[in-house]
């Protein structure tokens, strides 16, 4: 169930009126410091940048973990999820999103689950 614009805390209004001022970019990230930078904002030119390779990275390594071992709890998940992105770099980063993107099938409808 859908809950109304009316319902919503003022601070998630303030968010979405942010996003709808634009000044949004999709981009690559290079990280000088190695470190998984999935957004950027540049107070200067109040440009967000968005770097969709590690979001989709970070969700497909944790799915495939779980498909592979589905006994493990989601915390031990979340760990080596964390270990695994931390030894990645940014060129196996961009390898396991090209096969994300050659793999995905896409769907009209949004999934839902409880």
């Amino acid at each position: 169930m859908r809950r109304s614009r009316e319902t919503w805390p003022p601070l998630l209004i303030r968010v979405c009126a942010e996003i709808g001022r634009g000044r949004i970019t999709e981009a690559t990230i290079h990280d000088r410091g190695g470190l998984m930078t999935e957004g950027f904002f540049d107070p200067a030119s109040q440009q967000i940048t968005v770097d969709p390779c590690r979001g989709v990275v970070s969700v497909v390594v944790h799915e495939a973990l779980h498909r592979l071992y589905p006994a493990w709890p989601e915390s031990y998940v979340l760990g080596r999820t964390t270990w695994l992105l931390n030894r990645l770099t940014p060129q196996e980063q961009q390898a396991i999103y090209r096969e994300y993107g050659a793999r995905k099938r896409c769907r009209s409808a949004a999934k839902v689950v409880d």
